[in-house]
């Protein structure tokens, strides 16, 4: 009676002689059947009781209770007045009797706006994110990465769970500490066990910090991945390391880069070759590998998409180039009567639409002198002399036209007009 009373731990349920409560106090009461003269009483509570602590309700002097309470009559009784409850305090983490306008949640704010806990600096969160970074922005204190907190490191204390940690000499985070089994921690600020098997990034740290880091804190893993800015584990027998420190099997079929990599183990695998910066599964004799890890016959007439892998291309079928926008295509050399695309297909220098040749380095507008010209990166269809200005919208337009004609990617070709028009913005226009 004095649990329900009182309101001290409520029990989720009570049994008196195997009995469920239900509300009815007879329960308590010995029946003719029961040789006992008392009841025995089973509390069930959703969490253990702390045996140090005294009931809520009983104490002999005000510091039996807790913050915000006083002892009156062996009973810890509220000390605050009016609409004042019981809040964290911000500031100090205190327990304090806060009015009903600093009140956010469990907080007592230096100030609360619309449900928002604000700070001296008038930075506003809801109270479940108090976590203000260097920006402004709102986290929890259960938010596994790390928090920038540069130049507002007194933010951190409203998360009691959280620390400093001077991620370098110029930015300071507000972390979780790490725990016993999670003693890595990364540039994210998250911690990790030397077990991980994904590859921990720390780019925070210098070359030489890195590897005295990753080597003391978890003595089975090396640095590695593009630049050696991962800690990872050793990749085993029969697989090797991408780029980004992860560890591939011999057999995966995708093409693997290994931009940056040190010792990635390619060559340990007998079944895959390395070209240039790729990792690449053995085809077939007379085969390449595209981007998609499928095999295509050399004879293959459309391009083959295949970036970063310019050395493969041409080394697996001597017949093909890398083309196209940046050299991502292996492609057919294009025949006569043709020019390259930036998208790696061959167009023909008769074809009534304008093109672009954007970063093509084989075989581009130049093969078509007769029928094109080159404005920018666009190949277009020469126009007649009388409306020699082409737009974007493949109409040829005379010199003095009113009309705005738009230029994109093309804005030279305004120049075929010089003494009567000029440039503005994308746009041709009379001067």
């Amino acid at each position: 009676q004095k649990i329900l009373k009182m309101g001290w731990k409520l029990p989720v349920l009570i049994k008196a002689n195997e009995i469920v409560y239900g509300g009815n106090d007879l329960i308590c009461e010995p029946s003719e059947m029961d040789n006992r003269e008392t009841a025995t009483m089973v509390f069930l509570f959703d969490e253990d009781l702390d045996e140090t602590a005294l009931p809520n309700w009983y104490c002999e002097k005000d510091s039996d209770c807790r913050s915000c309470q006083r002892c009156q009559e062996n009973i810890c009784v509220s000390s605050c007045e009016g609409y004042e409850r019981c809040a964290e305090d911000t500031e100090t983490g205190e327990q304090i009797c806060c009015p009903k306008e600093r009140r956010s949640g469990p907080y007592c704010c230096a100030k609360a706006v619309n449900g928002m806990c604000c700070n001296e600096q008038n930075q506003c969160c809801p109270w479940h994110k108090p976590l203000i970074d260097k920006n402004g922005n709102c986290y929890s204190c259960d938010n596994e990465g790390g928090v920038n907190v540069t130049g507002v490191e007194e933010n951190c204390g409203i998360c009691s769970n959280r620390e400093l940690w001077e991620k370098s000499t110029s930015e300071t985070q507000c972390v979780i500490p790490c725990p016993e089994d999670k003693i890595l921690r990364s540039d994210a600020g998250q911690c990790y066990s030397c077990d991980e098997e994904t590859p921990i990034l720390l780019r925070h740290l210098s070359l030489k910090d890195r590897e005295i880091y990753c080597r003391t804190t978890c003595p089975n893993r090396i640095l590695n991945g593009n630049g050696n800015v991962n800690c990872s584990l050793p990749c085993k027998e029969r697989t090797f390391t991408g780029h980004d420190g992860k560890c591939y099997s011999c057999d995966v079929q995708e093409n693997i880069m290994l931009t940056g990599i040190v010792n990635s183990d390619c060559e340990h695998c007998v079944n895959r070759k390395k070209y240039g910066s790729v990792c690449v599964l053995d085809c077939p004799f007379g085969e390449v590998r595209g981007n998609d890890a499928q095999c295509y016959p050399c004879d293959y007439p459309d391009p083959i998409y295949m970036p970063g892998m310019k050395d493969y291309c041409e080394a697996a079928c001597p017949n093909r180039i890398a083309n196209g926008n940046g050299n991502v295509n292996c492609s057919l050399p294009c025949k006569e009567g043709t020019f390259t695309g930036h998208d790696g297909k061959c167009y023909s220098c008769d074809i009534e639409e304008n093109v672009s040749t954007q970063n093509v380095s084989h075989d581009g507008c130049e093969r078509c002198p007769d029928t094109r010209n080159l404005y920018n990166t666009m190949c277009v269809p020469k126009c007649p002399g009388d409306a020699p200005l082409r737009g974007s919208d493949n109409k040829c337009y005379p010199c003095d036209t009113e009309t705005r004609v738009y230029l994109s990617g093309m804005t030279d070709a305004c120049y075929e007009c010089a003494d009567q028009r000029k440039l503005d913005g994308n746009y041709c226009v009379l001067k």
